[in-house]
């Protein structure tokens, strides 16, 4: 990674953005190792996979411990304990999940938006904010981040 690092400085600052942000998020702290329980510290080995040309994310940094059916089970959990309060979330996290994607939808633009923002919110609850919006009706997506959109092109 040093070497490479040295080789292409963005790939270098977006990956110190990247942890910077993963560090902010909690999802990992910097553990000194004097005064550690060394023996409750995991390490992840981790590298990046820079893409200039992707429209949503150029850096993608890959862990290597992969665990499809922990993440398949983590999803169900959220539907689980966050139901009460998002309910159209919680059944398309449960009924409408194909590999990585959300395919839901409304028979209105008003129901399309409100799936929309419970599907943002109950992801958002359990720490999995949501990326690459996509929709029919560009109105539904109006209150995303249009980072958060996928960004097409239209023919």
């Amino acid at each position: 990674m040093e070497s490479r690092f040295e080789r292409d400085g963005r790939f270098h600052s977006r990956y110190v953005e990247f942890l910077q942000q993963y560090q902010d998020l909690g999802h990992m702290t910097r553990v000194s190792v004097a005064g550690s329980d060394l023996e409750r510290v995991c390490y992840l080995p981790h590298h990046g996979v820079l893409r200039e040309s992707s429209l949503s994310t150029k850096l993608r940094v890959v862990f290597n411990a992969s665990a499809p059916f922990l993440a398949i089970r983590t999803v169900c959990q959220l539907a689980e304990d966050e139901g009460h309060r998002f309910p159209l979330g919680a059944e398309a996290l449960r009924q409408k999940i194909y590999m990585d994607d959300v395919m839901a939808g409304a028979s209105t633009l008003a129901g399309a938006r409100e799936v929309v923002h419970q599907l943002d919110s109950i992801c958002k609850a359990g720490g999995f904010p949501l990326k690459k919006w996509s929709a029919n009706d560009a109105t539904i997506l109006e209150d995303l981040p249009v980072e958060d959109r996928l960004q097409q092109e239209r023919w």
